[in-house]
């Protein structure tokens, strides 16, 4: 009995490992985010690696910048469409989504915080 119910748990496991969870990343590019180049803005760059299989869902990136002390109203915003308070330090991350081929899974990946102030 003891037999069956181990394997009943591996092929259990077996079943829900095999469901494919991507392993591409999103990172920023060194020395990103940075302090912008026009007042109000930080600057951001980076790369996405996709695994085979995936694909991007659009080309937009969503941009979320936050104030330590004011973690409660993150704003959320696509590249070029905010203006940040200058001087101010912000903490921010990227997302973007992926799916894979017959578009069923989709996943957002999103970079580790980072912080840079706004010129």
């Amino acid at each position: 009995m003891k037999r069956l119910q181990w394997c009943a748990a591996v092929c259990l496991i077996a079943l829900f490992a095999s469901e494919a969870r991507p392993e591409s990343t999103i990172q920023w590019t060194s020395g990103y985010p940075a302090t912008g180049s026009s007042t109000g803005t930080i600057d951001i760059s980076g790369s996405i690696t996709l695994d085979s299989g995936w694909y991007l869902v659009d080309t937009k990136v969503t941009v979320r910048v936050w104030i330590d002390d004011s973690t409660l109203t993150t704003t959320t915003f696509d590249v070029n469409q905010c203006t940040l308070t200058s001087g101010v330090t912000y903490n921010a991350t990227v997302e973007i989504q992926i799916t894979d081929t017959d578009g069923k899974t989709t996943y957002t990946l999103v970079t580790a915080p980072k912080t840079a102030m706004a010129k």
